[in-house]
């Protein structure tokens, strides 16, 4: 039911409202930790061309 949203998808006519997040996730926290430069080398299931299965 779109209808019900439409005082709040009305905001995003004139752009995106000013937002901001704190949301670091578990690969970000190993980066930091372990000084690695790619993210892909601290996720469990990293998903490229060649893997994009677990």
């Amino acid at each position: 039911k779109v209808d019900t949203f439409g005082y709040h998808l009305s905001v995003f006519d004139y752009g995106v409202p000013p937002h901001a997040g704190c949301g670091i996730g578990l690969e970000r926290l190993m980066m930091a930790l372990t000084g690695i430069d790619n993210i892909r080398d601290t996720t469990f299931y990293p998903r490229d061309v060649d893997r994009l299965t677990p």
